[in-house]
């Protein structure tokens, strides 16, 4: 059903660790993921996201790859991820209902860098 790479990241996640005080919090009330994310910056780029959630498998593994693939990014080219970006990085097409689950690290993302 879902990629390799979606449930290896599900499985495995990465930068999963406390966020921090500064974390922003994100809720999906459709199925209950619940996601802390903190982003720290760095000359213009993201240095590091760290992501903690209780979540279902396509949060979880969004998580990890938005945190693993924005790191590094300039501040901007990461503001102007979008779904499209997402489901590349995915490796995966989500059903209507997924979509809200696995957009919701990103749109974190966005909360985090505009605090």
């Amino acid at each position: 059903m879902y990629g390799d790479r979606m449930m290896d990241h599900y499985r495995k996640p990465r930068n999963q660790e406390d966020p921090g005080e500064e974390a922003v919090e994100a809720e999906n009330p459709s199925c209950g993921d619940h996601l802390e994310m903190s982003v720290e910056t760095d000359e213009g780029r993201v240095a590091e996201i760290r992501h903690d959630e209780d979540a279902c498998a396509v949060c979880t593994a969004a998580a990890s790859i938005v945190s693993e693939e924005a790191s590094g990014m300039e501040i901007e080219a990461a503001r102007s991820t979008d779904y499209d970006w997402l489901e590349t990085e995915l490796g995966t097409d989500l059903s209507p209902m997924r979509k809200k689950c696995g957009m919701l690290p990103l749109k974190t993302l966005h909360r985090a860098l505009d605090s």
